[in-house]
């Protein structure tokens, strides 16, 4: 007897090979098998008649084998077995390549299921390489609603079903983790229902409702994690500091520009946020250039006027630089200590940090594993990356006076798109960035055709002798290198993608009058400083780079941004992109360059030329390259959904209002087993 437990090598025909390649899958135990859930399924269901073959559409036949032959094509190194199959409607010849086992799979005069497509060879219309299986009642590979899974090399999908159908009868042993209650009020069947039918269903119908089940099941526990980790947070004690009406007002009056509307209400919901005696949990959500450095930096000067520190951690050396220089300029006559810390760069005294004069220190996420120690942490600021649970603030809270755990604001320039919002952010509080700020033109965005780049080329020329600058991005380094260990987003190499390197030498040709800088995520953190320093004080006039661009840098004077390979970005980072221009009442210009494009791309790329809007966006981007692509790979973090889908708008709403809920209702003790499944998933989503 086997158990949900036992070594997957337990199962028949699993050797090392196929273990180990079952292992990449994380697949490891049979438990772990019954949950990897297909992709996919073909419905095989409707059988057909060979008189009803038709070249290259999918057909299902019921047929007996006539004859069974193989033999070596001439002139080529192939072996090919040929199989005469009948019904009642006629006879064709099925043909498999480079298979002589077939011969000995199929038995002449027994019937079976074939299911593949038909298409003409040597001028004779015939069925070419079809799967089939004996005409039995109980079927695994045809005659029914068939899964398709994920595989790795080395596995096929004949065998992972084969493995799945025979410990499918294990499923009865799986424990239901749902409260009857919520199962019966909602209809959902149990779990060992829903696995089994997700794997053979044995309808449309049923299959339908397992899939709602499971991904019920998943909406639920990560809704659950999302509403205990609120609870947790606001059962924790955090330094109350008191909105000073008198000190922001005077701070907003001095700056140089008004703030938008949607800055004001920004700043004041953290503002009410920072006078709780909870943890602020919040998510700062705004277009590129919408100024949350500014909405953040409000919440900063109220916590250092109450003698609290801030810290400020951003995901590359090139945007901390930028806070720094933003901050210091905001700062500039109100007397407040700014330190940086990344891997390079030290500005600031670490035993002014430690005696708490300094009260803002901006560095890269290395802060949190090199010791300095803080007086007294009261805000912390965190760019681009929305998930930041509490170990990692307690992290921050080593050898300082306060026990208190400090208010999160999280900052983000990538638009959620409301159904995003809803599946991932139940945990945080959301304020959202609307407008850009006074004075700021739209960006023209124009697709380029591969025999205008001269012209396009020529229009760079002209806006940079009218004194402007230009950033090339591209999306790898180099050609033909290895992969890095750890590129930086958007840096992973990319067969057939255009390189920065390359390129850089390329348009030292193309514009020799011009000096052509070179930026990406391998250099060490001073050379980056230098060229981009070399760009913002216009020595340079082309910035060739990669993504690491993407966030943070503001050069006012650069109206140009050329990116090659644009069908290889999502449009989200596309219009992270274009934000580094139109960055002042300068007119701005995207170039997009898409060479050897299909007609998909070049209709997506063609969204980005018509729309500013990045939520409307990042919703084209949510329908047509998934979650990941809006979040970004470094944010996208721990997605938990293998059923679920981002269109369940209703078992979405449905799995927030059960969590909640049950929460307000009962203790997690309650339940022991959805207790550890939310524990694990809270841990693997550092919800911690």
């Amino acid at each position: 007897m086997l158990s949900l437990n036992d070594p997957i090598t337990k199962l028949r025909l699993v050797g090392p090979a196929n273990e180990k390649a079952l292992n990449h899958l994380g697949i490891r135990t049979i438990r772990d098998l019954l949950n990897h859930f297909p992709r996919a399924w073909e419905d095989l269901t409707q059988i057909q008649t060979i008189s009803e073959i038709r070249p290259n559409e999918k057909i299902n036949l019921k047929a007996r084998v006539r004859k069974i032959a193989d033999h070596s094509a001439r002139f080529r190194r192939m072996h090919l077995t040929e199989g005469l199959i009948e019904d009642e409607t006629g006879s064709v010849i099925a043909i498999w390549f480079n298979q002589p086992f077939i011969k000995n799979l199929l038995q002449e005069g027994k019937e079976y299921y074939f299911s593949g497509k038909a298409q003409f060879y040597k001028e004779k219309l015939q069925f070419m390489s079809p799967t089939f299986e004996a005409a039995k009642e109980d079927t695994i590979h045809t005659a029914g609603i068939i899964p398709t899974y994920e595989l790795t090399e080395g596995i096929t999908q004949k065998q992972i079903r084969y493995w799945l159908k025979s410990c499918l009868p294990l499923a009865r042993l799986i424990e239901d983790y749902l409260p009857s209650s919520i199962r019966e009020k909602l209809g959902l069947p149990n779990t060992s229902y829903a696995v089994s039918q997700i794997h053979f269903p044995s309808s449309k119908e049923s299959l339908e409702k397992a899939r709602r089940r499971l991904a019920f099941g998943e909406l639920f526990l990560f809704q659950l994690a999302l509403a205990s980790f609120k609870q947790k947070i606001k059962s924790l004690s955090a330094p109350r500091i008191l909105f000073d009406v008198a000190l922001v007002k005077k701070f907003v009056a001095s700056l140089p520009f008004r703030l938008t509307s949607s800055q004001r209400l920004a700043a004041w919901e953290i503002l009410k946020d920072l006078a709780a005696p909870h943890p602020m949990n919040r998510l700062l959500e705004g277009e590129v250039g919408s100024g949350k450095t500014v909405v953040a930096g409000i919440a900063m000067l109220e916590a250092a006027k109450a003698g609290w520190q801030s810290v400020l951690l951003s995901p590359t050396e090139i945007l901390a630089w930028q806070h720094y220089h933003t901050l210091q300029n905001l700062f500039e006559k109100s007397g407040l200590q700014i330190a940086l810390l990344t891997g390079s760069r030290k500005i600031g005294s670490p035993s002014d940090i430690a005696a708490g004069e300094t009260k803002i220190i901006v560095g890269t996420h290395a802060l949190l594993q090199e010791r300095i120690t803080f007086k007294k942490i009261g805000l912390l600021v965190v760019d681009e990356q929305h998930r930041f649970g509490v170990k990692q603030r307690m992290a921050l809270l080593r050898e300082q006076e306060s026990s208190l755990v400090p208010h999160l604001l999280s900052m983000t320039a990538t638009p959620i798109p409301r159904t995003l919002a809803l599946a991932f952010y139940g945990d945080l509080d959301i304020s959202v960035l609307k407008e850009l700020p006074q004075g700021r033109k739209k960006i023209v965005t124009r697709l380029v055709k591969p025999e205008i780049r001269k012209t396009a080329y020529a229009f760079v020329r002209k806006e940079i002798n009218n004194g402007r600058q230009a950033y090339v991005v591209t999306p790898l380094i180099e050609e033909s290198a290895p992969r890095p260990s750890s590129p930086s987003r958007g840096e992973e190499l990319k067969e057939g993608a255009k390189a920065a390197t390359v390129e850089a030498e390329k348009l030292k040709k193309i514009f020799p009058e011009f000096e052509i800088g070179l930026l990406h995520g391998r250099l060490p953190g001073n050379e980056k400083k230098n060229i981009m320093d070399e760009f913002k004080s216009g020595t340079v006039q082309i910035l060739v780079s990669t993504t690491v661009i993407e966030v943070g840098v503001d050069v006012p004077n650069a109206t140009l941004m050329l990116i090659e390979n644009a069908e290889r970005f999502g449009l989200s980072q596309l219009h992270q992109l274009r934000g580094r221009v139109g960055r002042s009442d300068l007119q701005s210009y995207c170039l997009l360059f898409a060479e050897n494009s299909g007609q998909a791309a070049l209709e997506r790329l063609e969204a980005l030329v018509q729309s500013n809007d990045g939520f409307e966006l990042a919703e084209i981007d949510l329908k047509t390259r998934g979650p990941g692509e809006v979040l970004g790979t470094k944010q996208s973090g721990y997605i938990p959904f293998r059923v679920a889908k981002l269109s369940d708008k209703k078992l979405i709403k449905q799995a927030k209002e059960e969590a909640q809920k049950l929460l307000e209702k009962h203790n997690l003790e309650d339940f022991p087993i959805l207790k550890q499944k939310v524990e694990n998933l809270a841990k693997n989503a550092h919800l911690e």
